[in-house]
């Protein structure tokens, strides 16, 4: 199924009508595997879990393809995600999946669209669109301003605020971090910051160990954005005015940016025959779920919790506690239930740890320990077979099965992705048939930082 404007409000909600509200932006993969079980020993079994991970090697991804994983994980979804799970309040008891979709919003498109960059999600309501109206440069249009990111997020973090992409209002020009802070914030009596609802539409709440990484990719597609703009203005003989050149631009931005995510990212963190398979197959997986829920009718996708409570989580830095403590309130399938549901659904038959693969090493003792290596964690199995099978370097097949029918599902049932803009064999857009920047065509982030000089 490909969604767009004109079939989105007509199409049937075929997801299961006992799940209220749902269409909210998250969504299960596998909404009838069998539920997480909950007794005494579980919390002190799952800490086990999470101790023999932080005292094994980390997941061992390269800085370029964490921060890139980073940026992806904020730009598709945000807003009442995970930490809106009330853990301390009910002993991170598994909750109903039902009640699981029905507390989870996502502020984001869920599309791979730049949304973090470029906004124009319609979920941010009145303050969202006004914001994203004075997101365009002054007085070239189709341009945007590269602001000051690191300042700006630097005085945000101070005042426990978030961080996002901005470029420069029409309505003025922004001359420093404190300028654009005041256009879209309000400063009260003791100096913290707030915005007029609470949240801001752009951008997320990271740590400030992590401003500068994320900061640096929001600023790159900017400029990127703002190249293209010039270099195609250059080239296109037709003066179709602003509008037109500054979508171009943007569209342009995205299918770069979508290429570099299927093409070198999702090279650099997958498991290869998996990924190459759910390339071939088109994300059937997503494509699945996607036929499968109510469609939103302002176009946002669904973001699987196998995929961001779990599969995608392994490639964060971060406590293994909150994973699988997160995994286990959101009532995650676990990852025997996830390998048969792949092959039920898909007719896939991954290949999976042996027991003796699973119970290996100190982490395999700890789920041995832990009576847990038949019902396996999600998050701790993807970490495992990541160690086991990726040898510490990309994901296992679950992980990449996971991971790749998201990110290629969203493509996939995305008619404006570059999944569907390109004259090659399989009608995806290339480089090659972009603007070339100083003639060069980007196939790397570094290609990217080249151009950018």
């Amino acid at each position: 199924m490909i969604f767009t404007k004109a079939n989105l409000t007509s199409l049937l909600p075929l997801y299961d009508e006992t799940t209220p509200d749902a269409g909210k932006g998250f969504h299960y993969y596998f909404p009838n595997s069998p539920e997480a079980t909950h007794d005494r020993t579980t919390l002190r079994r799952l800490d086990l879990l999470a101790q023999a991970v932080r005292d094994s090697v980390p997941f061992g991804l390269s800085a370029e393809a964490a921060n890139l994983a980073q940026f992806i994980a904020q730009d598709i979804s945000g807003g009442a995600g995970l930490t809106a799970m009330p853990a301390a309040r009910n002993g991170a008891k598994p909750l109903p999946r039902s009640e699981v979709i029905h507390r989870m919003g996502n502020h984001r498109s869920g599309a791979l669209d730049l949304d973090t960059v470029y906004g124009g999600s319609l979920k941010q309501g009145n303050y969202g669109r006004k914001l994203t109206s004075l997101l365009r440069h002054p007085t070239e249009k189709g341009k945007m301003l590269v602001a000051p990111f690191t300042e700006m997020a630097d005085q945000m973090f101070e005042s426990r605020m978030s961080v996002f992409a901005t470029e420069e209002p029409q309505s003025r020009s922004a001359k420093s971090p404190t300028d654009i802070r005041d256009l879209f914030f309000q400063v009260d009596a003791i100096g913290n910051l707030h915005t007029p609802d609470g949240a801001c539409p752009l951008g997320s709440e990271i740590d400030k160990s992590d401003t500068q990484s994320v900061a640096a990719l929001h600023r790159m597609f900017l400029q990127f954005h703002n190249v293209i703009a010039e270099t195609y203005a250059q080239q296109s003989a037709a003066n179709s005015g602003s509008e037109a050149l500054f979508e171009r631009a943007r569209d342009l931005v995205r299918w770069q940016y979508q290429w570099l995510v299927v093409n070198v990212f999702l090279r650099q963190i997958c498991h290869a025959e998996t990924l190459d398979q759910v390339i071939a197959e088109e994300a059937p997986l997503y494509r699945h779920l996607a036929s499968a829920v109510p469609v939103d009718p302002n176009g946002h996708l669904p973001i699987p919790l196998e995929f961001s409570a779990a599969a995608f989580r392994v490639t964060e830095p971060g406590s293994a506690t909150d994973a699988l403590l997160t995994g286990h309130q959101v009532n995650l399938p676990s990852a025997q239930s996830c390998l048969a549901e792949i092959l039920q659904t898909t007719g896939v038959a991954l290949q999976s740890l042996s027991t003796s693969q699973l119970t290996s090493g100190a982490t395999g003792r700890a789920l041995t320990q832990s009576g847990l290596v038949q019902d396996t964690p999600l998050w701790f199995y993807i970490h495992k077979e990541a160690e086991v099978l990726g040898k510490g370097k990309t994901l296992g097949p679950l992980g990449t099965a996971l991971v790749a029918n998201t990110l290629i599902g969203l493509l996939v049932v995305d008619d404006t992705s570059f999944w569907h803009h390109g004259n090659t064999v399989h009608g995806r857009w290339s480089p090659a048939q972009g603007i070339l920047p100083n003639g060069r065509m980007i196939s790397s982030l570094e290609d990217l930082r080249e151009v950018l000089g």
